[in-house]
């Protein structure tokens, strides 16, 4: 199982400049947490909450 949190894209470029880098140090994209799965080939993927930034 993997458990992680997630932010979007989109999410990503709707966040300031100053903030970018601090939420992706604790957030992986949703892009490299699905490569992240697909390579670990686990079972089960429970993204426990993800960033709406910008919604």
């Amino acid at each position: 199982m993997v458990v992680h949190g997630r932010i979007s894209e989109a999410g990503r470029k709707a966040l300031s400049p100053d903030w970018q880098p601090c939420q992706h140090s604790s957030h992986t994209l949703t892009s490299e947490l699905a490569q992240i799965a697909s390579e670990a080939r686990h079972g089960v993927l429970a993204p426990p909450h993800v960033l709406h930034c910008g919604a």
